[in-house]
């Protein structure tokens, strides 16, 4: 009788280890999704908004290149809106 309630006890050992792994194991996801929303992304976009400004004024120097600098100009705004809109979220 003492030899099945320890393998009971085992067992029950063991189901409770495998559910607190399993919490860790979705709490790690969950951060990694919270730094990359919060972090990473606004990074990335602000290295993206520091790229287009870049290109737009050593664009505009050069006249035969206005309809780049245009496009390049509705790009960033378009680009500055959608990170506007992420922020606000």
């Amino acid at each position: 009788m003492a030899d099945v309630l320890d393998e009971i006890a085992d067992d029950v050992r063991s189901m409770h280890r495998i559910s607190k792994e399993r919490i860790t194991g979705t709490m790690l996801q969950v951060i990694f999704i919270v730094a990359a929303g919060s972090v990473i992304a606004p990074i990335i976009l602000g290295m993206v908004s520091t790229v287009i400004q870049l290109l737009i004024e050593t664009s505009s120097g050069i006249s035969s290149s206005k309809a780049l600098v245009v496009e390049a100009v509705t790009a960033k705004d378009t680009i500055m809106s959608l990170m506007q809109a992420y922020c606000d979220n």
